[in-house]
């Protein structure tokens, strides 16, 4: 169907642009997810025993 559609020579340039967009798509998932695993990371622990 797609063929009959977009022809034989648009459907390299069709996967290419496909393949472009989810690689930019999980890249923007990876940055998101590090920055929410950075800041739900604290910089110094506030989990020290407390000596009594």
């Amino acid at each position: 169907m797609i063929l009959l559609i977009f022809g034989p020579s648009q459907i390299p340039k069709m996967a290419r642009s496909i393949g472009q967009a989810m690689r930019e798509f999980r890249k923007a998932q990876r940055e998101i997810g590090d920055e929410l695993n950075r800041e739900e990371t604290p910089d110094k622990p506030d989990n020290k025993p407390i000596d009594k």
